[in-house]
């Protein structure tokens, strides 16, 4: 696994660059603090479906109560109501002060509707707790905004 500091220095690398060269970033693995950073796959343009990311934190940095995830039915109402409360927290909109082109900047969890449901968004595992979120990579044009990327 890469430390963050790989990860900001792959963004400078890259800043200006095609789009095409995200490429470097799919199937990587990186440390950010006590969470763990993980690029399932990178979109080709900005105005393509979003780059897919998992991050990871161990159930003791997550502060998670063991009696949510004693049983099955506990564990999916808290995987749905954890999936409901990233989705309002990231607002479904660029942060502020994001631009770029396409979905540049847009972070998105896949929270479902009014039913409480089985989520793949939210994994609860053995010894960590695991978002998966779509994010839009920051482009201007066709051209890497890897300032604004690193920040996200």
């Amino acid at each position: 696994m890469q430390s963050e500091d790989a990860l900001r220095s792959l963004m400078r690398r890259i800043d200006g660059r095609g789009y095409k060269a995200y490429a470097e970033l799919r199937d990587g693995r990186y440390r950010v603090g006590e969470l763990e950073l993980h690029v399932d796959a990178v979109q080709g343009d900005p105005f393509a479906a979003p780059s897919r990311v998992r991050l990871r934190a161990p159930h003791g940095a997550a502060g998670l109560p063991a009696a949510l995830t004693r049983d099955a039915l506990a564990r999916r109402v808290f995987r749905d109501w954890l999936a409901r409360r990233v989705r309002d927290a990231l607002g479904g909109t660029r942060p502020a002060g994001r631009r770029g082109s396409g979905g540049s900047g847009r972070i998105a969890i896949d929270a479902g509707g009014q039913s409480v449901l089985e989520r793949s968004a939210v994994r609860l595992e053995g010894d960590a707790v695991e978002l998966r979120l779509e994010l839009g990579l920051p482009a201007a044009g066709r051209r890497i905004l890897g300032a604004e990327a690193a920040t996200l």
